[in-house]
């Protein structure tokens, strides 16, 4: 066997390894809960949780169209290729493999990346105000009742309004700018290459939000997407638990999902696992009990993350072979 051969066996081995490592400790669960419910209503609910990632591969399209011009198609290609290294690499690797396939689409690697910060931010700052949205209207109706949640809502309001306001300020304020700089430099060496990136990032960010305020549309635009975007995966839940029959109402269940994406975006996760568990039996577990949770939960995964995984996994092979 030459080295070519013996390459392409480990590729497919790693590959077999991945696909045991997301779907092979949940594989009989999840086949259970399919045999529950009929076989339209699932591929419906594949549909509803893809479009998440067609949405936000609208958002690449609109963030890339002034400065790097890419097609709706490459747009989703970025949005399949952040999701399959979110679940391989725990979700340090999403950005370095977009910016390679851009890099081999001959856009500028620097500019790329400055844009793939830009977009982060105004993802970040799109779930704050959709579940601001939906808290505001939830006072005003007086259901559902989230006296209860107070605590985790404003943490999650606040690290997610700390992190977007210190990314544009620094990015806006020279002074911040280095101040900020000053503090990263005293991050001890052990950590030298997270210093470096960090550094990095600040210019990156900087110079894009530079341009951004020049075309202050895209950023609108961007926000809109994100927040459709948000809002197509609120609707999951929502629709699972009536076919389940939870006694949870529909504004409820949306409210609770915008709520668990402002939460679970500020707290520590691996490969986009996590915060979402945690956060899923916080507002759910006390309407239909933690059992019901883990099939509202297992459900939701596997329109939103197994099945997309796998159609990133189709992308990236695609991809690849395109690029060789």
């Amino acid at each position: 066997m030459n080295l070519k051969n013996l390459f392409r066996v480990l590729r497919i081995l790693f590959l077999c390894l991945v696909i045991y490592y997301v779907f092979g400790r949940n594989l009989d669960t999840i086949l259970n809960v399919i045999r529950t419910l009929p076989a339209g209503f699932i591929i419906g609910l594949l549909a509803l949780g893809m479009l998440y990632y067609f949405i936000e591969g609208i958002t690449y399209y609109l963030a890339f169209r002034k400065r790097n011009r890419i097609g709706l198609k490459q747009g989703f290609t970025l949005s399949m290729l952040g999701m399959f290294a979110n679940v391989t690499t725990a979700g340090v690797g999403a950005v370095p493999l977009q910016t390679f396939y851009l890099y081999k689409q001959k856009i500028d690697a620097g500019n790329a990346a400055g844009t793939f910060l830009y977009t982060y931010v105004l993802h970040k700052l799109s779930a704050i105000l959709l579940a601001a949205a939906f808290t505001a209207i939830s006072l005003f109706r007086g259901s559902p009742d989230l006296s209860p949640f107070y605590p985790y809502i404003l943490y999650g309001f606040a690290v997610g309004l700390l992190i977007c306001v210190m990314m544009f300020a620094a990015a806006l304020s020279s002074r911040l700018n280095q101040f900020a700089k000053k503090l990263f430099r005293k991050i001890p060496d052990r950590f030298e290459k997270q210093r470096e990136a960090l550094l990095q990032n600040l210019d990156l960010l900087q110079e894009e939000v530079g341009q951004a305020l020049k075309d202050p549309q895209t950023g609108v635009l961007v926000v809109l997407a994100d927040l459709l975007k948000f809002l197509s995966l609120c609707v999951l839940p929502a629709v699972i638990c009536r076919k389940l029959a939870f006694p949870v109402p529909v504004f409820e269940a949306m409210a609770f999902m915008s709520l668990i994406f402002a939460i679970s975006g500020s707290l520590p996760n691996v490969s986009g696992m996590g915060p979402i568990e945690f956060a899923f039996l916080l507002f759910y577990g006390p309407l239909i009990g933690n059992d019901d949770v883990a099939g509202l939960l297992l459900v939701y995964r596997l329109a939103n993350y197994f099945f997309p995984f796998l159609i990133s996994l189709v992308i990236v092979l695609f991809v690849r072979k395109k690029e060789n």
